[in-house]
């Protein structure tokens, strides 16, 4: 049962010494430029803050949100997007540039892209896709919340992980004794049964 213990807390090393050396500072690096990218476009969206609805699909301007929805369904029948392909320029909202896509799932998804990339379900409403479109940019100081918080937490799990592999296997005197113990058994016990052999052979001969 020991040497089980022994054999999970040397498995758990392993894990905790990978996520020190790659799997934490890579998503620190990740969030830690995530989180400035958010940062920048949060400071995009103050610039349009408060004003009137306004967007551009295919070089063409609209104020209207039904009109502008309408066309975005538009574009996507057009164009008959596939899994795998480019994303497809469409305009611009806000200040952040807009793309359609189909999805692994066979869904259209409209993608905003500023300093980062963030997304939503396009859908079969004209004033829906819009509407959707409205609430993932307004989403997005929610965005930086947990990112900032997934930053946070990972850089406590790196702490934590360092301080954990330092730590021995809690039962390392007594497995060594009972090992010490079992290889005595084991010597008496093979030393008995070549004496059997001898004998066996000595009564045969």
């Amino acid at each position: 049962r020991l040497k089980l213990l022994k054999g999970n807390w040397t498995n758990e090393r392993l894990t905790l010494e990978r996520n020190i050396k790659s799997r934490y500072p890579e998503t620190i690096a990740y969030c830690e430029k995530k989180v400035i990218n958010i940062r920048k476009d949060l400071e995009l969206l103050k610039k349009t803050e408060g004003r009137d609805f306004s967007i551009v699909i295919d070089g063409k301007g609209y104020d209207e949100r039904v009109k502008a929805g309408e066309q975005l369904l538009l574009l996507a029948k057009l164009h008959e997007l596939e899994v795998g392909r480019e994303p497809l320029p469409i305009g611009e909202f806000r200040g952040f540039r807009l793309y359609l896509i189909m999805n692994a799932f066979k869904q259209l998804e409209l993608v905003v892209k500023g300093e980062n990339t963030y997304d939503t379900p396009l859908g079969d409403s004209a004033l829906g896709g819009i509407t959707r479109l409205e609430n993932v940019i307004e989403k997005i100081p929610a965005v930086l919340i947990n990112t900032e918080q997934k930053l946070s937490d990972t850089k406590t799990q790196l702490e934590e992980a360092k301080k954990e592999v330092q730590k021995p296997f809690e039962y390392e005197q007594r497995l060594n004794e009972y090992s010490a113990r079992q290889a005595e058994i084991n010597t008496k016990l093979e030393f008995k049964e070549l004496q059997n052999q001898e004998e066996v052979i000595f009564d045969e001969t």
